[in-house]
């Protein structure tokens, strides 16, 4: 919680996000606003986890799945929804070096990055549901010279 408190990198994060959600037109500002707020809670609860408890959380998501309980079925779920995320993260951006690392990091950073993805995403799409599920290249909108 420090680092969000004290500033550093978290804090430029979330106040970037803020400003971005602002500058989104009325008929997305309340998809922003979800992704912001969905954003700024994951990371005040991870900070709070990981000060109370450390990074060790390979050991516990599969040990439960391994225990095949009720908490391990929501792991391997939530999992497989991971790997569809970044799957579709590296296929938007057509399996390129950065695509795949993208999807890498849908695939470790869950919610925390894909709120902050699609909030970006969507600034960039201008609206543009076709172009922020496909790619711009795919929509036939044209490359934008990003990845």
């Amino acid at each position: 919680m420090t680092a969000v408190r004290d500033g550093g990198l978290p804090l430029r994060l979330v106040r970037g996000l803020l400003a971005a959600s602002r500058s989104v037109g009325a008929g997305n500002g309340w998809v922003s606003a979800l992704l912001v707020a969905i954003f700024i809670a994951l990371l005040i609860y991870t900070a709070q986890v990981i000060a109370h408890h450390g990074w060790d959380l390979l050991p516990t998501f599969f040990g439960d799945i391994a225990r095949m309980g009720w908490p391990g079925q929501f792991n391997f779920d939530f999992m497989c929804m991971l790997s569809l995320s970044a799957l579709w993260v590296a296929w938007r951006h057509r399996f390129s070096g950065a695509g795949m690392a993208l999807g890498l990091l849908a695939l470790v950073g869950g919610s925390l990055f894909l709120s902050a993805y699609l909030l970006i995403e969507s600034l960039r799409a201008k609206g543009d549901t076709h172009v922020l599920l496909l790619g711009a290249e795919r929509a036939g909108r044209g490359a934008t010279g990003r990845v």
